[in-house]
């Protein structure tokens, strides 16, 4: 009787291991959960990841979390438009191109910049001032969550040509 029952346990074992494995391994690798994009930053925030990634036409900002059937994304935002491959024209900076997520009282804004045209992005608040210099046409930049619901003056982007163009930024669009 002990023989039966083990043969009959050990199949049944063995099916729900292979479908744990064929199910969920696969999620353990967060590149494999976000398999159709390229990662750009991940930020590691308590047990969670911030993570960016990009498609041709979109820059994305979402919240991961692993648990044992491994990476789960908890949140996302609206994505920020890329506009690096747009080929009507070349975009400055729009408010399309940004886009923000926040995790607790922690956010980020983040999205698509030219590169070739903006020197620096500026967010101004009562407690800081702060210059992201550009290098690279995808950015972001850690700001506090009361903090995003800010004025025209706060956010704004420096030209290679020193002019500083507030949000909502119709003199670049």
């Amino acid at each position: 009787m002990v023989n039966k029952k083990r043969l009959i346990f050990i199949p049944i074992f063995g099916i729900i291991i292979i479908t744990y494995i064929i199910v969920f391994i696969p999620n353990f690798k967060l590149a494999n959960v976000i398999d159709d994009r390229e990662i750009r930053e991940q930020l590691n925030y308590g047990n969670y990841k911030i993570v960016f990634s990009e498609s041709k036409e979109y820059i994305f900002g979402e919240i991961y979390k692993k648990s044992i059937s491994g990476w789960k994304m908890t949140h996302s935002s609206s994505p920020a438009v890329n506009d690096r491959h747009h080929t009507i024209k070349e975009h400055i900076f729009r408010i399309s191109n940004i886009s923000s997520i926040s995790i607790d009282e922690q956010s980020y804004l983040y999205g698509y910049v030219n590169p070739n045209k903006v020197e620096s992005i500026r967010f101004q608040t009562e407690d800081l001032d702060y210059r992201l210099k550009i290098k690279d046409y995808f950015w972001y930049l850690p700001v506090k969550e009361n903090d995003l619901a800010f004025n025209n003056y706060q956010l704004s982007v420096i030209l290679d040509n020193g002019e500083e163009v507030y949000y909502p930024f119709d003199e670049i669009e």
